[in-house]
């Protein structure tokens, strides 16, 4: 992954795999080669790599449980500030922010800061395994 952005692509890649129906590790690694092909290009070896690396917190981002789901968006008015942001529960009005957080990609302190807690907000953040 670049080095700036990076939690985007990472929200990226979680965001299209699940639109996919492989929202858990194990459905990912049993989908066959054929079904996996059916990801876009711009995101299937990444996400790929990232699963053979296995780095404990990247997978609980890409995998998190089943009722939390989270994204970053870029905001229309700056092209380099981002909003991170995790709910529980359902879509449609009936979910609950657990994250709401603003950075700026140029500054690798804040997307770090964001990227901590994200990984505590999906119960996470240990030391790398």
């Amino acid at each position: 992954m670049r080095r700036h952005d990076r939690l985007a692509q990472l929200g990226a890649c979680h965001g299209h795999h699940r639109y996919h129906g492989l929202a858990t590790l194990d459905a990912y690694r049993s989908t066959k080669i054929s079904q996996l092909a059916q990801l876009s290009p711009r995101f299937r070896g990444t996400i790929r790599d990232l699963v053979e690396t296995g780095h404990r917190d990247v997978l609980l981002a890409l995998f998190p449980a089943p009722d939390l789901t989270w994204l970053v968006a870029g905001l229309t008015y700056d092209r380099t500030v981002r909003h991170l942001s995790v709910s529980r529960g359902l879509h449609a009005g009936c979910s609950t922010e657990l994250l709401s957080v603003r950075y700026d990609v140029r500054d690798a302190e804040a997307e770090r800061r964001a990227w901590r807690a994200l990984l505590k907000a999906l119960g996470g953040s240990g030391p790398p395994s």
